[in-house]
């Protein structure tokens, strides 16, 4: 992996609406920079990527430039969406999310929550913060969080 630019601009996921601001790209300096809209640069068009926070989906975009100067137009140059959004999208509108916590000797059912596919992936993006399935943290028998249960 080599260097690469930062650029600042507002785009909406096309996946889940989450609003995007910042992007990378390779086709400026490559100097680590932070560029934003009406900076001036050495292109005629910028490609930038980015994944989704909220969804985990990746964007390709190509920015616009007029004149030497960066504009906040764009074009969605490709998507590709995160195992938890495709997953969601075959399950349906709505799931049930059923936590369970405990260790490799026995597990127990805490709480089920009947949610939307915005909810899940909000729910599934705080939980896999709160409970990373590396190995220490199943070594020291410190409770994980064993999965989704689609209903």
């Amino acid at each position: 992996m080599g260097m690469f630019d930062y650029v600042h601009i507002y785009v909406k996921c096309p996946v889940c609406g989450h609003k995007l601001k910042t992007f990378q790209t390779k086709s400026l300096e490559n100097m680590l920079e932070h560029y934003k809209v009406g900076d001036t640069v050495n292109a005629d068009r910028i490609h930038a990527y980015t994944s989704c926070p909220f969804c985990h989906s990746f964007i390709d975009i190509e920015i616009k430039v007029e004149n030497g100067k960066i504009t906040d137009g764009y074009d969605v140059i490709s998507v590709k969406r995160s195992w938890i959004v495709e997953i969601l999208k075959k399950i349906g509108k709505r799931v049930t999310l059923t936590l369970y916590v405990g260790t490799s000797s026995g597990w127990k059912n805490v709480i089920s929550l009947d949610l939307n596919n915005h909810e899940a992936i909000a729910v599934y993006n705080v939980l896999k913060k709160s409970f990373p399935r590396s190995p220490y943290y199943r070594k020291r028998n410190v409770p994980a969080v064993k999965g989704f249960q689609a209903i």
